[in-house]
């Protein structure tokens, strides 16, 4: 093989790939179907649940559910973040807080969500906000924190003050431990939103796992499993696609994981 081959990294992942997919197929044709597809009854399947509508609509509706309960943790975590980097006595009184939910598993919140509001999509949101909103959260916290303190002093001598001081000064400083927090925040959302279709109720790509496992159909389950994961791609890439835009300035920088 031309050794200049082994440098292009797509040509790499090209042939690796298709070597996955060769065995991936010789063991699926050789092993009980009702427990593992080869490829191309995976493909088959995809193609079988897409053209009737069950993959498209159930797509939608996760993420829709992604989009919502991201959304909802940004509005709280951001504002309660600033205000905690910013007040010490409000960090003193919801840091304690912030990390006992951040540490908590996030299937032992499931009983109660489901005791306090039922197999809902309130339960949904809460579960995907207690396990999104605490990273955007920390990180913007810790952005707020972290600014230097001879910008905030340099800000002040050029007649910056409250608002101003924060929207030239703080606010930009903070932005690459805010965009940090985002990152991780839309694939938290994203896990979050997985966990509460399956133990809640029948909606979304988490009611096709849960319907075509009970259903022994494993060709299903990898392609719903397939979509999840190319979901998990595109959010990752986007995030790093508007850091790289907006945010070049700030290389450097770290958030919180």
């Amino acid at each position: 093989m031309n050794l200049t081959v082994l440098k292009n990294k797509w040509l790499v992942r090209g042939y690796v790939l298709a070597v996955v997919l060769v065995v991936w197929q010789i063991l699926g044709q050789s092993v009980n179907p009702i427990i593992f597809a080869p490829p191309a009854k995976v493909a088959s399947t995809f193609s079988s649940l897409w053209s009737d509508g069950t993959l498209p609509s159930e797509t939608l509706i996760t993420l829709e559910t992604v989009f919502a309960g991201f959304l909802i943790s940004c509005a709280i975590g951001i504002p309660l973040g600033l205000i905690m980097g910013r007040i010490r006595l409000a960090e003193y009184t919801i840091d304690p807080y912030v990390n006992f939910i951040y540490a908590t598993p996030l299937v032992a919140i499931i009983p109660l969500a489901l005791i306090w509001f039922g197999p809902s999509n309130t339960a949904t949101y809460f579960i995907i906000t207690l396990h999104t909103a605490p990273p955007i959260l920390i990180n913007t916290m810790t952005g707020v924190k972290n600014t230097e303190r001879t910008l905030v002093e340099t800000g002040r001598a050029f007649g910056f003050g409250g608002w101003r001081l924060w929207q030239k000064v703080v606010l930009p400083s903070s932005l690459p431990f805010v965009m940090a927090g985002l990152r991780i925040g839309i694939g938290a959302a994203l896990i979050g939103t997985m966990v509460a279709e399956i133990f809640l109720y029948n909606t979304g790509l988490g009611y096709v796992l849960v319907n075509e496992t009970a259903m022994f159909n494993p060709a299903a389950v990898v392609a719903g499993v397939l979509i999840i994961m190319a979901m998990g791609i595109v959010f990752a890439e986007s995030a790093k696609f508007v850091d790289r835009r907006f945010l070049s300035w700030s290389r450097g920088a770290s958030g919180i994981g």
